[in-house]
C-alpha cells in the first residue's frame, strides 16, 4: 500500500463527509485517525505567509495547533483538489472553506505535506503557499 493510500484511508472518513462542525470532538477525531500511521514523536508546522508559522510536537501539539487554526470558524470543509506522491512524501492540495463565527465564508487554497518514513508519518506541514509545500515535499523527513 502506498503512503497516499494509507493517508486517504484514515482521512477520507473524516474530511470526505463535506462540511464539518468545528468542535473539540472533530479535533480528537483527527488525532485518533492519524494514530495508527504516525510515529509518537511526530513534528510539524502550520505555515501561513513569511510572518507566521507555528511548530508542534506530538499528538497533543498537533491537536492544539489544529484547534488554534480552526477556532475562528463554526464550520469547515476541506475539498481535496489533488494528491501527489514525491518519494515517501505525500502532498495534498485542498481548498479550505470555512464559515467564521461572524457568518462570513472564507475560501483559501492550501496544501499539506505528509512526510513518511517506513510507512509512518514523521512530520506534517500545513502550508498556505502551495509552491512552498511542493518544495518542502521534495526534501526527505
Amino acid at each position: 500500500m502506498s503512503n497516499a493510500e494509507r493517508l486517504m484511508n484514515v482521512l477520507a472518513p473524516i474530511f470526505g463527509a463535506g462540511e464539518l462542525e468545528v468542535s473539540d470532538a472533530l479535533i480528537r477525531r483527527i488525532g485518533d485517525a492519524l494514530e495508527p500511521i504516525r510515529v509518537d514523536e511526530i513534528t510539524g508546522v502550520m505555515m501561513g505567509d513569511s510572518t507566521f508559522s507555528t511548530e508542534f510536537e506530538g499528538r497533543q501539539g498537533l491537536e492544539d495547533t489544529w484547534a488554534d487554526w480552526l477556532e475562528t470558524f463554526t464550520t469547515v470543509t476541506l475539498e481535496m483538489e489533488a494528491i501527489e506522491e514525491m518519494g515517501d512524501n505525500v502532498v495534498i492540495f485542498v481548498k479550505q472553506v470555512g464559515t467564521t463565527r461572524q457568518g462570513v465564508e472564507v475560501e483559501q487554497p492550501s496544501a499539506a505535506v505528509w512526510k513518511f518514513r517506513d510507512g509512518l508519518i514523521v512530520r506534517i506541514e500545513f502550508h498556505l503557499d502551495r509552491e512552498r509545500a511542493r518544495e518542502s515535499a521534495n526534501v526527505p523527513a
